[in-house]
């Protein structure tokens, strides 16, 4: 073979490759996301800002995150119009960009676009022939599109904790019910119980804390949210008792009772309960919390994993969206074809 023919081939090399790897994963060659968690970017001009269209956008961004104990907001919101929407601003995190024209657009469009203009990116885009139109829509699909940038923000959590690990928790977790959660360094205190691990912050200003325990799986009743808050406040009373002697983590029911959805995690089902916890017969103490219920397969037991918060004066939105975060991401043991080994 000559020269010639050498240096085609390799120029035919170096072709495929780089064509192969742009296949492969154009997010990587992108920069990374700007901007702080929750918050998002508004395009949308004055005028369609201020419209029925653009008022329902901005109530569906700035409603409350349920089960707070005071009202925050989903999402810090920013605006800017559509000309002012430069390179320097398309790598922020969240954006959603709203067209509003009657000569474009017959009806009201919703497109989602991941890693768009930056890595881990969400963006969303409406395009709408009026305001009325799109004031609808946003009513109808409001949780879906909360949603899109919730979920978006809880991956960049995992990922972001996923780089920080408390083994000796992860270890106790796993070796006691058979499941895979990331426990975060900063998470450094433990306590073990009879089914029950507790795994802590310690911190005395802004606490934040994970439990996890089990029962025994006898009936689909268990599934209840009565039977879910019932089995919890047992569990607790035993293992997570106040320093007034009879006091313990209760559940808030009156001002604002607990709620629960059925949903699919990795496929299986879970139930996921959001209420507020107080100490009861003791120290004025509460805040949020999360918890999922999932079945364990393989031994027949249902596993609670649940996160609280006590950060009294301070805003709870983003502690307990971390702790979520951990929550969604834990696997079961038949997801990892684990085997329980009963701690000692």
């Amino acid at each position: 073979m000559n020269k010639k023919a050498i240096n085609a081939l390799h120029m035919l090399v170096i072709t495929l490759t780089i064509a192969l790897c742009s296949c492969k994963d154009n997010s990587t060659l992108l920069p990374s996301v700007t901007g702080a968690a929750y918050e998002i970017l508004v395009v949308i001009d004055k005028d369609d800002w201020k419209s029925s269209g653009g008022k329902a956008i901005y109530e569906m961004l700035d409603m409350s995150v349920p089960m707070l104990p005071q009202s925050e907001p989903m999402f810090k919101i920013s605006r800017v119009e559509h000309s002012e929407f430069s390179a320097m601003l398309k790598p922020v995190r969240n954006i959603l960009i709203v067209s509003i024209d009657e000569q474009k657009f017959t009806t009201t469009k919703l497109h989602y676009y991941n890693s768009r203009w930056a890595r881990g990116q969400a963006v969303a885009q409406i395009t709408s022939n009026n305001s009325d139109s799109l004031s609808t829509f946003v009513k109808t699909h409001q949780d879906a599109i909360n949603n899109y940038f919730c979920e978006a923000e809880r991956r960049r959590l995992q990922q972001y904790f996923s780089s920080s690990h408390n083994q000796n928790a992860e270890q106790m977790a796993t070796e006691q019910f058979g499941i895979n959660i990331n426990i975060p360094a900063f998470l450094k205190l433990t306590k073990q119980g009879q089914d029950f691990l507790w795994i802590s912050n310690g911190d005395l200003d802004v606490r934040q804390d994970i439990v996890i325990y089990s029962v025994p799986y006898t009936n689909k009743s268990q599934w209840d949210i009565n039977n879910i808050l019932s089995t919890r406040d047992s569990i607790m009373k035993i293992n997570m008792p106040g320093s007034v002697k009879g006091s313990y983590m209760g559940i808030e029911r009156e001002v604002m009772p607990p709620i629960s959805q059925a949903m699919q995690i990795n496929g299986y089902y879970c139930v996921e309960t959001r209420g507020l916890w107080e100490m009861k017969n003791g120290d004025i103490m509460g805040g949020p919390f999360i918890c999922h219920t999932r079945l364990d397969e393989i031994n027949n037991k249902l596993i609670t994993i649940e996160g609280f918060v006590f950060a009294p004066s301070r805003e709870k939105r983003n502690l307990i969206r971390h702790l979520e975060a951990l929550i969604y991401a834990t696997t079961m043991p038949q997801e990892n074809n684990t085997v329980v080994i009963t701690a000692k």
